[in-house]
Order: C-alpha cells, then sequence, then structure tokens
C-alpha cells in the first residue's frame, strides 16, 4: 500500500517529519518494553502493568519498525523512477545499426526525413535513419525544418519525439492496426507493406512512435514522411 502512494504526496520536509516520527515511535515502543521487563518483578498491579508494556511495545515497536522500512523503501524507489526518467530524457536516441536488415527483403518506399536542424539530438538520429535506409537501399530525401514548422507538415503542433506521415487516406485499417500493437509484438510485420516495416524497425529502437497524416497535401501517396524532433 505504501509503494502506491504517488511520491508527489511526499515533498522532502514531509517525508523528514514522518520518518523522525516513525524513528520516535520505535525508540518508545523499546522504552516501553525495558520499562516492562524490568517491573515483572514487582507486586502484582504493577506486573500487570509491566504486562501490557511488553505486549503493547512489542507490537508498537514492530509495526513502527515495519512502517519505517516501507516507507524509505517507497521513498527510494520513487527516487529511483526519477533518476531513470531524468536518464531516459537526457540520453541521446539511436538506431540499432542492424534496423537495416528489418527493411530489406521487404516492399520498400521513398521516405522524406525532416528534421529539427537546430536540435543536435535530431541531427544525430536522421543522420543514423539515413544510413539504415541507405543500407536497406531504401530512396530517402531529408528537409532542414525549424522548430515552429508548419503543423501541416508535421501532422500536429510543433515537432517534437518522431512522427510517421503518410497522406489522407494512403495507409489501409489493417495497417493503422498493425501500428497499434507492433511496438510490443516480435513477430514479422503484418501486413506486408512500407509504412509497416518502417514503422516496426523504428519502434523496436526508439519505442514509442506517433503517426498522423499529412495535411499540407503535398505528400505523395507512396512516400513516407519521418518526422524527427526534440525529445519529448
Amino acid at each position: 500500500m505504501w509503494t502506491s502512494i504517488p511520491d508527489t504526496l511526499f515533498t522532502e520536509p514531509i517525508a523528514s517529519v514522518i520518518r523522525w516520527n516513525l524513528l520516535l515511535g520505535d525508540v518508545l515502543s523499546t522504552v516501553a518494553v525495558g520499562f516492562g521487563i524490568v517491573w515483572e518483578n514487582g507486586p502484582s498491579d504493577v506486573r500487570k502493568v509491566a504486562d501490557r508494556l511488553v505486549l503493547w511495545g512489542i507490537v508498537a515497536e514492530t509495526l513502527c519498525s515495519v512502517a519505517l522500512f516501507t516507507f524509505d523503501e517507497s521513498v527510494s524507489s520513487a527516487q529511483q523512477s526519477k533518476i531513470i526518467a531524468l536518464e531516459t530524457r537526457i540520453a541521446d536516441r539511436y538506431l540499432d545499426w542492424h534496423s537495416d536488415r528489418l527493411l530489406k527483403g521487404h516492399p520498400s518506399a521513398k521516405v522524406e526525413i525532416m528534421y529539427v536542424e537546430d536540435d543536435a539530438d535530431s541531427s544525430m538520429l536522421r543522420l543514423e535513419l539515413e544510413g539504415v535506409l541507405d543500407r536497406a537501399k531504401w530512396p530517402r530525401e531529408s528537409i532542414p525544418i525549424k522548430r515552429n514548422a508548419d503543423p501541416g507538415l508535421t501532422g500536429s503542433g510543433p515537432p517534437v519525439g518522431v512522427t510517421l506521415l503518410k497522406r489522407p487516406g494512403a495507409i489501409s485499417l489493417a495497417e493503422a492496426g498493425a501500428m497499434m500493437r507492433i511496438a510490443s509484438d516480435v513477430t514479422p510485420p503484418s501486413p506486408d507493406t512500407p509504412i509497416v516495416v518502417l514503422w516496426s524497425a523504428l519502434s523496436r529502437s526508439l519505442g514509442f512512435i506517433k503517426f498522423s497524416s499529412d495535411r499540407s497535401n503535398e505528400l505523395d501517396a507512396d512516400t513516407i514522411r519521418v518526422v524527427i524532433g526534440p525529445k519529448q
């Protein structure tokens, strides 16, 4: 239960207060047990109090110790998640060197690569994609764009992450369904069409990839546009 509490609920001051209260409870419980043991040799009425101190002191000590351990674990887990998320955001994106093997032997199409030219990571990812396409012998063209590029060209809004686009109506329901499940699918892409094959190859290296339609009406029906923007 403790580990399911959102880490945003506990700021550092609140976490410190909770931790110190649990420590205090643990110490007081230990003291109560100690007094109970000492008083066990006293008169009968004192022994009754001593028995209760020992019993409830042990219970309280156990509860405080377990709560303190679980709380510290949940805070540590939340901090670790933040570190991993930060490392993921600042890490460079890259394509597996052998991604071209996922394209070879499948139907190909021209790929139009649009990338944000003033973003170093986008430019590097563009170079890697060019290499993959060249080794797979897929025709391609690269076009630099600005961060405030026409949303009609990039799908929707400023270019962020990686987006695949095709001309409206140029993708079938079977292709759309395949791309919705393919990121976690290890079987060969089906249907065996250029957009599905390319989506599969890129997803296996980059994870989540968006899909949209070219609203500029400048894209040929057989061309796939890959928009590479800054990381999300």
